[in-house]
Protein backbone atom coordinates (compact mmCIF):
# COMPACT_ATOMS: atom_id res chain seq x y z
CA UNK A 1 0.00 0.00 0.00
CA UNK A 2 2.76 2.52 -0.40
CA UNK A 3 0.42 3.86 -3.40
CA UNK A 4 -0.98 5.68 0.12
CA UNK A 5 1.55 6.32 2.30
CA UNK A 6 1.12 9.95 1.95
CA UNK A 7 -2.32 9.41 3.37
CA UNK A 8 -1.15 8.17 6.71
CA UNK A 9 1.46 11.19 7.46
CA UNK A 10 0.58 14.98 7.70
CA UNK A 11 1.31 17.04 4.90
CA UNK A 12 -0.44 19.52 2.97
CA UNK A 13 -3.72 18.08 3.21
CA UNK A 14 -3.16 17.77 6.99
CA UNK A 15 -5.64 14.43 6.33
CA UNK A 16 -6.42 12.58 9.73
CA UNK A 17 -6.13 8.71 9.89
CA UNK A 18 -9.86 8.76 9.74
CA UNK A 19 -10.21 10.37 6.87
CA UNK A 20 -7.20 8.47 5.40
CA UNK A 21 -8.86 5.23 6.61
CA UNK A 22 -11.76 6.42 4.50
CA UNK A 23 -10.30 7.70 1.62
CA UNK A 24 -8.03 4.51 1.02
CA UNK A 25 -11.68 2.11 1.26
CA UNK A 26 -13.39 4.80 -0.90
CA UNK A 27 -10.64 3.83 -3.12
CA UNK A 28 -10.94 0.64 -3.56
CA UNK A 29 -11.98 -1.13 -6.94
CA UNK A 30 -11.31 -4.37 -6.71
CA UNK A 31 -14.56 -6.19 -5.47
CA UNK A 32 -12.63 -9.20 -4.55
CA UNK A 33 -10.31 -7.24 -2.44
CA UNK A 34 -13.39 -4.96 -0.85
CA UNK A 35 -15.11 -8.31 -0.04
CA UNK A 36 -11.83 -9.83 1.70
CA UNK A 37 -11.43 -6.02 4.23
CA UNK A 38 -15.27 -5.92 4.70
CA UNK A 39 -15.33 -10.08 6.26
CA UNK A 40 -11.90 -9.74 7.99
CA UNK A 41 -12.64 -6.45 9.84
CA UNK A 42 -15.60 -8.42 10.95
CA UNK A 43 -18.30 -6.99 9.73
CA UNK A 44 -21.76 -9.12 10.54
CA UNK A 45 -22.51 -11.47 7.72
CA UNK A 46 -25.53 -10.71 6.77
CA UNK A 47 -24.30 -7.53 5.42
CA UNK A 48 -21.06 -9.51 3.52
CA UNK A 49 -23.40 -11.79 2.24
CA UNK A 50 -25.59 -9.25 0.84
CA UNK A 51 -22.63 -7.80 -0.35
CA UNK A 52 -21.50 -11.06 -2.23
CA UNK A 53 -25.25 -11.11 -4.13
CA UNK A 54 -24.47 -7.25 -4.97
CA UNK A 55 -21.08 -8.11 -6.53
CA UNK A 56 -22.16 -10.72 -8.28
CA UNK A 57 -24.89 -9.15 -10.31
CA UNK A 58 -21.94 -7.77 -12.42
CA UNK A 59 -21.10 -4.70 -13.66
CA UNK A 60 -17.54 -3.69 -14.24
CA UNK A 61 -15.30 -3.59 -11.20
CA UNK A 62 -16.52 0.02 -10.27
CA UNK A 63 -19.89 -0.72 -10.48
CA UNK A 64 -19.45 -3.81 -8.87
CA UNK A 65 -17.42 -2.22 -5.82
CA UNK A 66 -19.89 0.60 -5.37
CA UNK A 67 -22.55 -2.08 -5.08
CA UNK A 68 -20.84 -3.36 -1.90
CA UNK A 69 -20.17 -0.23 -0.57
CA UNK A 70 -24.20 0.39 -0.85
CA UNK A 71 -24.63 -2.92 1.25
CA UNK A 72 -21.78 -2.12 3.40
CA UNK A 73 -20.75 1.60 4.12
CA UNK A 74 -17.43 2.92 5.22
CA UNK A 75 -19.14 3.54 9.07
CA UNK A 76 -19.77 -0.24 9.33
CA UNK A 77 -16.46 -1.32 8.23
CA UNK A 78 -14.86 1.49 10.90
CA UNK A 79 -17.38 0.07 13.44
CA UNK A 80 -15.92 -3.10 13.15
CA UNK A 81 -12.53 -2.41 13.49
CA UNK A 82 -12.50 0.46 16.11
CA UNK A 83 -15.75 -1.60 17.87
CA UNK A 84 -18.06 0.90 17.73
CA UNK A 85 -21.06 -1.03 18.02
Amino acid sequence: MDRFYHLSVTGAHRRSCATASWTVHNHIVCPEMLLWLIEAAGVRRELVAAARVAAAAGGTMMQRAGAIRRHVPWTEVRAALWGER
